[in-house]
This record gives C-alpha cells, sequence and structure tokens, in this order.
C-alpha cells in the first residue's frame, strides 16, 4: 500500500502497514529508516520536519517527529486511541494528531495539540460522530482535519491552536469521493445523489467557510492542490482552476490518469508508464 506526502523540498515514502520509510530530497542523498512497528501514516511539514505515526506494543500507537538533520526530536506514546494521523506546523515548533478511539459504540475522534519539545499536550479537542483520517496546519495557528460520519456523510473539523472548535462543515446527503487536505486548501469531492455520475466540488478557508464551489458532469476520481491551483481528474480528462473553484479549463487527457499536478503554467498528468506534460493556456 504505497504513500507519499510532499512538503518544503522533501518527500516522505512509506508503504502503509510496512515498516521502512525514505525521505528524498532534489539534492541530497536520500535518508531511510526502519520503525519498530508498522507506520499507518507519515507527513512532511512545510519546513521539513518528517512526522511518523506507527502501531505500538505496549501502547495504542506511537508518534515520532524527525528534524532536518533526520534526528529524533518527539516522540509521545498514545495510550488513549490509534494514531491515525499527524502534521507538524509551518514552523516547526508544534504538532498535531488524530487519535482514534470508541466511546458507548461510536467514534470519537481527538486532535492533540503539542509543543515539539513538551510531551503534554497543549490541547485535546473530542469531536463525536465522525472519524477523522486527515489533518493539516493550514498556517501556525489554524488545523483543518477531514472526516467522515458513520453514514458516510463528510464533516471537516477547522480548530485554532487552542483547540477550541472554531467550525464544523457538513454535508447532509452526499457521498465525500475524494479530498485534498494539503497546501494550505481544503477541497472535497461529493457523489451527486440522483444524478448519474456528476459530482460536486467544494473549497473550504482556513475557517471552515465555503470560498467556492463547483459542479461537473463527470465522475471525479481524485482532486490535487499545489500554489493556489486545482486539478480534479475525471473520466474524461482533467478539469482545472484555481482553489476558489473558479474554472480555467478541461483537458481531454486520455489514457491511464493516477495524478494530476498543477504546477505554475502546468499540469502534470501521471500515467501508469509515462508523465505528460500540458500547457494551461494553449493545452
Amino acid at each position: 500500500d504505497p504513500n507519499i506526502d510532499a512538503a518544503g523540498g522533501k518527500a516522505v515514502v512509506f508503504d502503509r502497514g510496512g515498516k521502512t520509510f525514505r525521505v528524498e530530497t532534489r539534492f541530497h542523498e536520500p535518508f531511510t529508516a526502519t520503525t519498530d512497528y508498522p507506520i499507518v501514516s507519515a507527513s512532511v511539514s512545510l519546513s521539513g520536519e518528517i512526522a511518523v505515526a506507527t502501531l505500538s506494543g505496549s501502547y495504542l500507537g506511537e508518534l515520532t517527529i524527525y528534524d532536518n538533520s533526520y534526528r529524533n526530536i518527539f516522540r509521545w506514546y498514545s495510550s488513549q486511541g490509534h494514531i491515525l494521523a499527524a502534521a507538524v506546523s509551518p514552523d516547526g515548533k508544534k504538532v498535531a494528531a488524530v487519535v482514534i478511539s470508541a466511546v458507548n459504540g461510536s467514534y470519537r475522534s481527538s486532535i492533540y495539540i503539542f509543543n515539539t519539545g513538551r510531551q503534554k499536550p497543549l490541547s485535546v479537542t473530542n469531536i463525536d460522530g465522525p472519524l477523522l483520517f486527515s489533518i493539516q496546519y493550514i498556517d501556525n495557528d489554524r488545523i483543518a482535519a477531514v472526516g467522515k460520519t458513520a453514514v458516510g456523510e463528510t464533516e471537516s473539523v477547522f480548530l485554532s491552536l487552542d483547540g477550541k472548535k472554531k467550525s464544523v462543515y457538513t454535508y447532509e446527503g452526499k457521498t465525500l469521493k475524494c479530498y485534498a487536505n494539503s497546501d494550505g486548501a481544503t477541497v472535497l469531492a461529493f457523489g451527486t445523489y440522483g444524478a448519474g455520475n456528476s459530482s460536486a466540488i467544494v473549497s473550504l478557508s482556513g475557517d471552515g467557510k465555503v470560498m467556492g464551489t463547483a459542479n461537473l458532469k463527470n465522475d471525479v476520481q481524485s482532486v490535487f492542490v499545489c500554489g493556489g491551483k486545482l486539478a480534479a481528474l475525471t473520466d474524461e480528462g482533467v478539469w482545472y482552476g484555481d482553489t476558489a473553484c473558479k474554472n480555467t479549463g478541461l483537458i481531454a487527457a486520455s489514457g491511464d490518469k493516477i495524478a494530476a499536478l498543477p504546477l505554475k503554467g502546468d499540469i502534470y498528468v501521471f500515467g501508469l508508464q509515462a508523465i505528460y506534460q500540458y500547457k494551461i493556456k494553449s493545452q
């Protein structure tokens, strides 16, 4: 189950359920490390720190933070639940983690916020109902977490650093198909009930407010954000625009399409055997 996360000029590659992760940069020798227990998730911050969440032996989960020299600067053991995801703030001073537990037969998602130099959390916010599975720092002061309720509806939570719940975004009657919760943006794609393969894309601000929406006639398979640009893979090509969902155009990319990265004036479409570069202006 290969996974990759990239930010700040680094990429961390790992197998979910494996025990090895590898860090790649453009100019230096890659760094490889082995964990004691299977990896659940890994992420890179804009300042270059690596957050690795694993299972544990004596606890329910472990979280380790590595600095730019790949030294272990923070380790936390969770006895309250399993750690599903973690993120380090852009300035590298704080870390947030999503911990999942069961209370009275339903999910409880707890967001722990730490200073990277202290084991005692700054705050713990408990949210009953949704299963949160993605978390990021929008900036040094705001956190966004994406989740799903037991009936398949979406619930995204937006917090300030003091742990107080700022807002919750719900989308009743819609099923979350895919999402992008990275690069300071939160974009959700939903299947539209009773409308064939059509989809709806919603972009949310760091405070949980709707910045823009878009209705597509095609099935959205995945969404990607980079540098204020948004690309959505559909069964007919690549829909692209900005992170406020203002559409710029459609690329009729054919063949295998795994990912689409908007980068400056280009869209890079990744297939099984090749990468295709499209000029946004001229397609």
